[in-house]
Protein backbone atom coordinates (compact mmCIF):
# COMPACT_ATOMS: atom_id res chain seq x y z
CA UNK A 1 0.00 0.00 0.00
CA UNK A 2 3.26 2.36 0.97
CA UNK A 3 4.31 1.86 -2.68
CA UNK A 4 0.90 2.95 -4.24
CA UNK A 5 0.93 5.90 -2.68
CA UNK A 6 4.47 6.85 -3.72
CA UNK A 7 3.47 5.64 -6.93
CA UNK A 8 0.74 8.35 -6.75
CA UNK A 9 2.80 11.18 -5.22
CA UNK A 10 5.30 10.84 -7.85
CA UNK A 11 3.28 10.88 -11.09
CA UNK A 12 1.99 13.98 -9.55
CA UNK A 13 5.10 15.41 -9.52
CA UNK A 14 5.61 17.55 -12.94
CA UNK A 15 1.73 17.17 -13.65
CA UNK A 16 1.37 20.55 -14.90
CA UNK A 17 2.18 20.90 -18.32
CA UNK A 18 1.82 16.72 -18.90
CA UNK A 19 -1.59 17.25 -20.40
CA UNK A 20 -1.69 20.09 -22.43
CA UNK A 21 0.73 18.40 -25.29
CA UNK A 22 -1.51 15.78 -25.70
CA UNK A 23 -4.64 16.50 -27.98
CA UNK A 24 -7.64 17.14 -25.59
CA UNK A 25 -10.22 18.87 -27.00
CA UNK A 26 -12.47 21.26 -24.41
CA UNK A 27 -16.21 20.25 -23.97
CA UNK A 28 -16.24 17.69 -21.18
CA UNK A 29 -13.43 19.08 -19.43
CA UNK A 30 -10.32 17.15 -21.24
CA UNK A 31 -7.25 19.48 -21.85
CA UNK A 32 -7.76 23.00 -20.43
CA UNK A 33 -8.61 24.28 -17.18
CA UNK A 34 -8.36 21.21 -15.25
CA UNK A 35 -8.28 20.82 -11.83
CA UNK A 36 -8.28 17.60 -10.73
CA UNK A 37 -6.04 14.64 -11.68
CA UNK A 38 -6.02 11.03 -13.28
CA UNK A 39 -3.02 8.80 -12.71
CA UNK A 40 -3.35 4.78 -13.20
CA UNK A 41 -1.23 1.98 -14.70
CA UNK A 42 -1.86 -0.22 -17.15
CA UNK A 43 -0.53 -3.54 -18.80
CA UNK A 44 2.50 -2.75 -21.11
CA UNK A 45 1.71 -3.46 -24.71
CA UNK A 46 4.42 -1.42 -26.96
CA UNK A 47 3.62 1.73 -28.97
CA UNK A 48 0.06 1.84 -26.68
CA UNK A 49 -1.44 5.43 -24.78
CA UNK A 50 -4.51 6.22 -22.50
CA UNK A 51 -7.44 7.52 -24.45
CA UNK A 52 -9.05 9.79 -21.90
CA UNK A 53 -12.48 10.51 -23.40
CA UNK A 54 -15.44 12.70 -21.87
CA UNK A 55 -19.46 12.08 -22.07
CA UNK A 56 -19.65 14.64 -25.19
CA UNK A 57 -16.99 12.07 -27.26
CA UNK A 58 -13.81 14.39 -26.54
CA UNK A 59 -10.98 12.93 -26.38
CA UNK A 60 -7.17 13.32 -24.80
CA UNK A 61 -4.47 10.91 -25.36
CA UNK A 62 -2.32 10.25 -22.48
CA UNK A 63 1.22 8.78 -23.18
CA UNK A 64 2.70 5.86 -20.80
CA UNK A 65 5.76 5.36 -19.20
CA UNK A 66 8.37 2.22 -19.61
CA UNK A 67 6.36 0.89 -16.53
CA UNK A 68 2.66 1.19 -17.81
CA UNK A 69 1.98 4.43 -15.64
CA UNK A 70 -0.02 6.97 -16.85
CA UNK A 71 -0.77 10.41 -15.61
CA UNK A 72 -3.81 13.56 -16.51
CA UNK A 73 -4.89 16.56 -15.73
CA UNK A 74 -8.42 16.70 -15.85
CA UNK A 75 -11.56 19.24 -15.53
CA UNK A 76 -14.33 18.04 -13.00
CA UNK A 77 -16.50 15.20 -14.86
CA UNK A 78 -17.48 12.15 -15.78
CA UNK A 79 -14.79 10.07 -18.21
CA UNK A 80 -13.82 6.44 -19.30
CA UNK A 81 -10.74 5.25 -19.43
CA UNK A 82 -9.37 2.72 -22.49
CA UNK A 83 -6.19 1.84 -23.81
CA UNK A 84 -5.56 2.31 -27.49
CA UNK A 85 -2.65 -0.23 -29.24
CA UNK A 86 -0.55 0.71 -31.96
CA UNK A 87 -2.58 -0.95 -34.40
CA UNK A 88 -5.82 1.59 -33.10
CA UNK A 89 -7.59 -1.22 -31.55
CA UNK A 90 -9.11 0.24 -28.09
CA UNK A 91 -10.04 -1.65 -24.90
CA UNK A 92 -11.63 -0.58 -21.83
CA UNK A 93 -9.86 0.35 -19.06
CA UNK A 94 -12.57 1.63 -16.87
CA UNK A 95 -15.95 2.39 -18.03
CA UNK A 96 -16.97 5.58 -15.70
CA UNK A 97 -14.31 7.95 -13.16
CA UNK A 98 -15.46 11.05 -11.87
CA UNK A 99 -13.29 13.73 -11.09
CA UNK A 100 -13.60 16.60 -8.35
CA UNK A 101 -11.94 19.81 -7.98
CA UNK A 102 -8.30 18.79 -6.28
CA UNK A 103 -9.42 15.08 -6.48
CA UNK A 104 -6.26 12.69 -7.44
CA UNK A 105 -8.10 9.43 -9.05
CA UNK A 106 -5.57 5.96 -9.10
CA UNK A 107 -6.65 3.24 -11.16
CA UNK A 108 -4.21 0.48 -10.52
CA UNK A 109 -4.59 -3.36 -11.12
CA UNK A 110 -7.33 -2.75 -13.56
CA UNK A 111 -9.57 -5.60 -15.37
CA UNK A 112 -9.12 -4.73 -18.83
CA UNK A 113 -12.28 -5.06 -21.19
CA UNK A 114 -12.08 -5.68 -25.09
CA UNK A 115 -13.95 -3.71 -26.81
CA UNK A 116 -15.50 -5.17 -30.15
CA UNK A 117 -14.71 -4.31 -33.77
CA UNK A 118 -16.76 -4.85 -36.93
CA UNK A 119 -14.55 -6.90 -39.29
CA UNK A 120 -16.97 -7.80 -41.83
CA UNK A 121 -20.26 -6.80 -43.69
CA UNK A 122 -22.58 -7.61 -46.25
CA UNK A 123 -26.21 -6.94 -47.17
CA UNK A 124 -27.19 -10.35 -48.96
CA UNK A 125 -30.73 -9.61 -49.15
CA UNK A 126 -32.86 -6.37 -50.20
CA UNK A 127 -36.28 -5.84 -51.38
CA UNK A 128 -38.31 -3.07 -51.86
CA UNK A 129 -39.40 -2.34 -48.33
CA UNK A 130 -36.96 -4.76 -46.37
CA UNK A 131 -33.40 -4.96 -45.76
CA UNK A 132 -31.11 -7.86 -44.17
CA UNK A 133 -27.91 -7.01 -42.85
CA UNK A 134 -25.25 -9.44 -41.79
CA UNK A 135 -22.00 -8.50 -39.86
CA UNK A 136 -18.92 -10.48 -38.16
CA UNK A 137 -17.05 -8.79 -34.65
CA UNK A 138 -13.73 -10.04 -33.82
CA UNK A 139 -14.82 -10.62 -30.42
CA UNK A 140 -18.42 -11.71 -29.02
CA UNK A 141 -20.38 -8.81 -29.06
CA UNK A 142 -23.98 -7.44 -28.94
CA UNK A 143 -24.92 -4.77 -31.65
CA UNK A 144 -27.62 -2.71 -32.98
CA UNK A 145 -27.86 -0.89 -36.66
CA UNK A 146 -28.21 2.62 -37.00
CA UNK A 147 -29.95 3.88 -40.75
CA UNK A 148 -30.92 6.44 -42.67
CA UNK A 149 -31.11 8.27 -46.07
CA UNK A 150 -28.21 10.17 -45.12
CA UNK A 151 -25.11 9.84 -42.78
CA UNK A 152 -27.21 11.58 -39.58
CA UNK A 153 -28.88 8.08 -39.96
CA UNK A 154 -32.01 8.95 -37.34
CA UNK A 155 -32.93 5.31 -36.68
CA UNK A 156 -32.06 2.55 -35.03
CA UNK A 157 -32.55 -1.36 -34.82
CA UNK A 158 -32.97 -3.15 -31.32
CA UNK A 159 -30.00 -4.23 -29.86
CA UNK A 160 -29.42 -7.79 -30.48
CA UNK A 161 -28.32 -8.83 -26.67
CA UNK A 162 -26.58 -11.77 -27.30
CA UNK A 163 -23.38 -11.96 -27.42
CA UNK A 164 -21.69 -13.61 -30.68
CA UNK A 165 -19.52 -12.84 -33.50
CA UNK A 166 -21.93 -13.80 -36.56
CA UNK A 167 -24.89 -11.77 -36.50
CA UNK A 168 -28.21 -10.89 -38.75
CA UNK A 169 -30.85 -8.70 -38.58
CA UNK A 170 -33.60 -7.06 -40.99
CA UNK A 171 -34.28 -3.25 -41.27
CA UNK A 172 -38.46 -2.91 -41.77
CA UNK A 173 -40.52 -0.14 -43.54
CA UNK A 174 -37.84 1.04 -45.89
CA UNK A 175 -38.91 3.09 -48.55
CA UNK A 176 -38.89 1.59 -52.44
CA UNK A 177 -36.00 2.45 -54.64
CA UNK A 178 -34.50 4.30 -52.01
CA UNK A 179 -30.40 4.20 -50.97
CA UNK A 180 -30.38 4.06 -47.74
CA UNK A 181 -26.79 4.68 -45.42
CA UNK A 182 -26.15 2.36 -42.29
CA UNK A 183 -23.23 1.78 -39.65
CA UNK A 184 -23.01 -1.33 -37.19
CA UNK A 185 -22.92 -0.34 -33.79
CA UNK A 186 -21.48 -2.88 -31.39
CA UNK A 187 -20.69 -3.46 -27.85
CA UNK A 188 -20.19 -5.00 -24.59
CA UNK A 189 -23.38 -5.91 -22.18
CA UNK A 190 -24.91 -2.62 -23.84
CA UNK A 191 -22.29 -0.46 -22.43
CA UNK A 192 -22.39 2.78 -24.34
CA UNK A 193 -18.63 3.35 -23.06
CA UNK A 194 -17.80 0.35 -24.50
CA UNK A 195 -19.49 0.68 -27.86
CA UNK A 196 -17.64 1.08 -31.48
CA UNK A 197 -18.63 1.89 -34.78
CA UNK A 198 -18.23 0.37 -38.10
CA UNK A 199 -17.89 2.83 -41.40
CA UNK A 200 -20.40 3.94 -43.45
CA UNK A 201 -22.49 1.56 -45.84
CA UNK A 202 -25.57 2.01 -48.09
CA UNK A 203 -27.39 -0.07 -50.27
CA UNK A 204 -30.26 0.84 -52.67
CA UNK A 205 -33.90 -0.73 -52.30
CA UNK A 206 -35.73 -2.56 -55.20
CA UNK A 207 -38.58 -0.46 -56.61
CA UNK A 208 -42.33 -1.27 -56.67
CA UNK A 209 -42.79 -4.07 -59.07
Amino acid sequence: MRNRFLLVAALMLGLTGLVAGCGGAGGDGVGAEASGVLTGRVPIVSGSVVVIRGTDGAELEVAIDADGNYAASLRPGAYSVLLKTSDGKLTLVSRSVNIEDNMTVSLVDIRLVPLPQVVSVSVPLVDHDTATVEWISDIDADGRIDYGTDTRYGYSTYTDTELKTKHRMQLHDLRPDTTYHFRIVASRYGLETAETFSQDYAFTTEPLP
